[in-house]
């Protein structure tokens, strides 16, 4: 086969596979932001279950929001307004705003079932002394226009059972005040509102159409007196966040691609050569997206927009070609020549990101294998695909002018010198820092510092703390979860007391389990007993004799209730929140305790700690997370450590001359440092996203060394060299230059980190390329 035939072969086969890629991409690539994607996967039960909130808990599904700058009365009319609004519009399942909510159905359950509920002692609650005051609070009630009872349910329920039902049903009284007015903050000068969306409002579009809902019925109030609409919580950073990753995928990316056509048209001066590397850069990234779409069917915004910076990288290999390609010269010779340094650097790069191929992250895992592709569709590209397109490279790569030789000559000294120095640095600032790892996972998340602050001071105002402690209750059914509850209930009522929790919540608190729901019918009095207590108490009321027969036929009715079950309990709001405490699963049944206002959590632990046995367990969500990170981060460090080992191997491989691997390896392992040590300075520990940075780095400088340590025949390879590590380094250091602008923290902390890593590398490899030698410059 002559080359004339290997030329056509290569190009059918390279049009056919762009074909492929396209089809891929344009049929089945999504572009999404979800933040879960840079959670870990679970490994154990409590992980699951913290994995899960985040992911789709009750507390992913709640809208915080605040209406300000208006007066105390204005504010409240506005908030009950705009409530009516949030509530006619059929988007949110339920709003909290202050006043007390309770459909029909679960307000019809819980007075059915109220003294089975209550956990007043019957024996006080019908003695005739609490009866009498019972009835007086009941005449007050029926004068009152802000009751919330009408009359007929006062009557039957002189005790108070019903009105204690719901006061634990509304969930301790966090979401508002709950006595019929608006939910405004201690100085009257904020109104407050919860908005909790349905368990299916997930996903960005969805999310995004509710926020406009929000929006929109707030201006739909008209007149408003300047008053503003404050939005936050998790699904408000989704719709956020999303928007901010992909609008910045967009302008960081175009930004990068003007900073590189510039570059390359000051450089080279010809638009040929910006169309010619331009060939391996889009092939990589087609291919990365065409494997995005293959294996996953989307793609997250932070892998594309890291992905896309790959153009500072992917583009060294077109460069490298071209630049080392002599006038009448072919391109598949001058790919033959250079392929070894080329091959070795890519090798090198791709074996750096398989570390995170098999990471417990998907987010993590997308970065990885979008790397991979990208860099090995680019160099496939350089290698055979710029060859076959073009017989030969462009005729005049550097302007042509006056030639003014430059002596330059480097002291034998300067490398180990600023080894030694980076090595000093680097020990001096490891040793002041005690951890410079951060487990923190919101720092794993793309949401901006802005909005996690605002958020933060928001659920402050509305009273509303991070739930990170709770108790876990694990059993074959639910009533034994309810039973292991009810065993647990004077353990957190007494650390209440004493003052290690404000209080608890928990689904025994709402319905009992069934041998404490007969223990209290047990303890109601009889028809008769009853009704002499109640005529006792009426003496010298107004309440005419039979006014309370409601109440006695209720009590003697409660008697005989079968014991309400969660299974019972319908479609209402008691249902709703019943679910939201006690969750069915593979292994059985779950109960949730929510430990609300904890102060010591290390004593409240240790009280729990007895009934681990029967499975209960004290759950710390925020450590857990930081372990599940922690461990991730260990799990990378020991791949990395692998990966080194095989690049190591690799280059000596590839190079056959330990000498000159130890002479690559050397200003590789001073640029990582060096950004390590850039990252620490900007505080907040590494993360394993500058652990995914640094391998990117270690690549990078794999490339710049490979070239630089080579042999030059002559003075003209010696020249092409230099010229094509400063275009490769300023075109690199530029493009993550601009991703370290980005408002998003995880892009900025991997472009300050590559950029800065970057440097070091270009700057290092001038040394070696200059080390013992004269160098010649245009002038």
């Amino acid at each position: 086969m002559n080359e004339r035939t290997r030329r056509l072969v290569a190009l059918g086969l390279f049009g056919v596979a762009v074909l492929v890629c396209l089809l891929l991409v344009a049929t089945r690539l999504r572009i999404q932001g979800d933040l879960a994607a840079f959670l870990p996967n679970s490994r154990d039960p409590q992980q699951t279950f913290v994995i899960n909130e985040f992911k789709s808990g009750i507390a992913s599904r709640f809208w915080l929001l605040a209406i300000r700058n208006a007066e105390p009365d204005a504010l409240a009319r506005l908030s009950q307004r705009y409530a009516a609004r949030l509530r006619a519009s059929g988007s949110f399942i339920r709003i909290y705003d202050g006043a007390p909510q309770l459909d029909a159905e679960s307000r019809e359950i819980l007075f059915r079932y109220r003294y089975l509920l209550d956990s007043a002692p019957a024996r006080q609650e019908f003695s005739v002394a609490s009866l009498r005051k019972g009835f007086d609070q009941v005449l007050q009630d029926l004068r009152s226009p802000l009751s919330t009872l009408n009359q007929a349910e006062l009557i039957a329920d002189p005790t108070g059972a019903f009105r204690r039902a719901v006061a634990l049903l509304v969930g301790r009284g966090e979401y508002g005040s709950g006595d019929g007015g608006s939910w405004m903050s201690a100085n009257g000068k904020t109104a407050f509102l919860l908005a909790e969306a349905g368990p299916k409002s997930g996903g960005f579009a969805r999310q995004q159409r509710l926020l406009q809902g929000l929006r929109g019925d707030f201006r739909a109030l008209g007149d408003t007196g300047g008053a503003r609409l404050t939005i936050s919580g998790p699904p408000y950073f989704t719709v956020v966040t999303e928007a901010r990753v992909r609008r910045e995928i967009v302008l960081l990316s175009g930004a990068a691609t003007v900073f590189v056509v510039l570059l390359l048209l000051w450089v080279y001066r010809s638009i040929p050569v910006i169309l010619l590397a331009a060939v391996p850069v889009a092939g990589g990234l087609l291919l990365a997206g065409a494997t995005m779409a293959g294996l996953w069917g989307w793609a997250h915004g932070i892998s594309v927009a890291f992905g896309s910076t790959l153009v500072g990288v992917a583009l060294d290999y077109p460069i490298h070609l071209f630049s080392h390609a002599r006038p009448g010269e072919s391109l598949i010779a001058a790919a033959r020549r250079i392929w070894l340094p080329l091959r070795i650097g890519a090798i090198t790069t791709i074996l750096g990101f398989s570390a995170m191929i098999g990471a417990d992250f998907p987010g993590i895992q997308q970065l990885g294998v979008f790397a991979i592709a990208g860099l090995l569709g680019a160099i496939l590209v350089t290698r055979y695909g710029l060859p076959a397109l073009f017989a030969t490279g462009p005729t005049r790569l550097w302007p042509q002018g006056p030639r003014r030789g430059v002596a330059v000559r480097v002291p034998r000294g300067t490398l180990p010198a600023v080894y030694g120095l980076i090595a000093v640095g680097a020990v001096g600032l490891f040793s002041l820092t005690p951890n410079p790892w951060s487990d923190d996972i919101s720092k794993l998340t793309p949401v901006p510092d802005s909005l996690k602050q605002a958020d933060r001071k928001l659920r402050e105002e509305m009273n509303l703390p991070e739930p990170r402690y709770v108790v876990l209750v694990r059993g074959k059914t639910a009533q034994a979860v309810l039973e292991e509850q009810r065993r647990l209930a004077p353990v957190l009522g007494q650390s209440v007391r004493d003052g290690l929790l404000a209080d608890s919540d928990m689904a025994a608190n709402i319905v009992p389990d069934a041998a404490t729901q007969r223990a209290r019918q047990q303890a109601l009095p009889s028809a008769s007993q009853l009704a002499t207590a109640v005529d006792q108490a009426r003496q010298g009321t107004i309440f005419r004799p039979k006014a309370f027969e409601p109440f006695i036929a209720d009590v003697v009715a409660s008697s005989s209730l079968r014991p309400l079950r969660p299974r019972d309990l319908g479609d209402g709001i008691v249902a709703e929140r019943v679910a939201q405490l006690i969750r069915s699963n593979p292994d059985g049944v779950i109960g949730i305790i929510r430990l609300i206002g904890v102060r010591n959590a290390p004593a409240l632990e240790e009280r729990i700690r007895p009934f681990h046995g029967a499975g209960v367990s004290f759950l710390d969500m925020k450590k857990t997370t930081e372990q599940m990170v922690g461990h991730f981060r260990a799990e990378i460090v020991d791949r990395a450590v692998i990966v080194i080992a095989l690049i190591i191997v690799t280059l000596l491989a590839g190079l056959r001359d330990y000498r000159r691997t130890l002479h690559v390896i050397a200003p590789v392992a001073a640029s990582v440092t060096s950004a390590a040590m850039v990252a620490l300075l900007m505080g907040g520990g590494h993360t394993v996203f500058h652990l995914v940075s640094l391998m990117l780095v270690a690549g990078i400088g794999v490339d710049y060394a490979l070239f630089a340590t080579q042999e030059f025949p002559d003075e003209e390879e010696f020249r092409a060299t230099r010229r094509s590590l400063m275009v490769c380094g300023i075109s690199t250091i530029g493009v993550f230059g601009i991703l370290a602008t980005s408002s998003i923290p995880v892009l900025h902390e991997i472009g300050v980190t590559v950029a800065s890593g970057t440097l070091v590398a270009y700057l290092l490899s001038l040394l070696l390329t200059t080390r013992g030698r004269e160098v010649f410059g245009h002038g």
